[in-house]
């Protein structure tokens, strides 16, 4: 297979499409030092061919930038890389069984539609002090209601604690698309599991398409057995209850009560941050105080130019 000449620059040499993809996915990836296989390398990145992945691993590993240990493949000099993310594999497994149980638990409350697991789990790992995130899909007009009651759920009956129920991003049914349009929520759409309605779940993924921008070889593979869409006659009870004008009153309401706790506790955050971390619409309520996704991308940025720097290469 030929191969494109890498082109001398002043900067450095600049690498080629395919190099420069298997390096940014595995530069993405060591932010979280967790190694990858071929077929992991393929799903996550921007080349199209499989063959021409192994050939570029092969290449960039005689460059010396890389290595392999155990079928995964890391930044050069991140062997410990490997047994680290084994133990965060092992100890997912014991999180399986909790992330189904409290799905079917929080597929009972009232107007919830859809749930799908997010975060590191979604990955098939789990850091020792880590938590089940979950992404839930609301009925329309109902989002602030739905997670006004997973909150007093979570903050009475579980003690505020999260590390089984952190429930802090939703949607509702009719706004499924996200806009942030970045790798690292293209990464978190892309990873994540559907666990409750499928057909729901399905309607998410279609309405973020455009993260085949990002990852045009990602195919979606289920770590976990999706519960089908049911309703106690409690669920039916509350949703009927709270369905007329003092349903749409409480829902607003309760937008007003978050939003006004939320400016008064982060005041001090930066405004374009604070959007994003903290969007609140009757649409949608996303609560990430510690701007996570913002760590992230800067983190990934910054290692890419020691990368560059390192070898005199230049990423395209």
């Amino acid at each position: 297979m030929s191969r494109p000449e890498l082109v001398e620059q002043t900067e450095g040499k600049v690498l080629g499409n395919t190099q420069s993809s298997f390096l940014r996915t595995l530069l993405y990836f060591d932010i979280f030092n967790h190694p990858l296989t071929l077929e992991e390398i393929f799903s996550y990145s921007s080349s199209l061919d499989i063959a021409e992945i192994q050939h570029e691993a092969d290449y960039l590993l005689r460059q010396n930038w890389i290595a392999t240990a155990n079928g995964k493949y890391f930044l050069k000099g991140k062997d410990s890389n490997v047994q680290f993310r084994e133990l965060l594999n092992k100890r997912a497994n014991s999180f399986y069984e909790k992330a189904d149980r409290y799905t079917k638990l929080i597929s009972r409350f009232p107007f919830v539609r859809g749930v799908l697991i997010t975060g590191s789990l979604s990955k098939g790992c789990m850091e020792e002090n880590g938590d089940i995130d979950y992404l839930i899909i609301t009925k329309p007009n109902r989002l602030w209601l739905c997670r006004t009651l997973l909150t007093a759920y979570k903050k009475t009956v579980l003690f505020n604690s999260r590390k089984y129920f952190c429930v802090n991003y939703y949607l509702d049914a009719d706004s499924l698309r996200i806009p942030d349009h970045n790798l690292f929520t293209a990464t978190e759409i892309t990873s994540a599991k559907p666990a409750y309605n499928a057909a729901i779940c399905e309607q998410f993924f279609m309405a973020n398409n455009w993260t085949e921008h990002f990852y045009p070889n990602m195919q979606q593979q289920n770590l976990f057995a999706v519960h089908e869409k049911t309703e106690t006659n409690l669920k039916r009870l509350l949703e009927n209850l709270l369905g007329g004008k003092i349903g749409e009153l409480a829902d607003e309401g309760a937008m007003r009560l978050f939003m006004w706790r939320w400016k008064n506790k982060f005041k001090g955050e930066d405004k374009k941050r604070f959007e994003v971390n903290f969007r609140s619409r009757r649409n949608v309520s996303k609560h990430h105080p510690h701007g996570f996704q913002f760590r992230v991308m800067n983190s990934y940025e910054q290692k890419i130019k020691d990368f560059e720097t390192q070898y005199k290469v230049k990423l395209t």
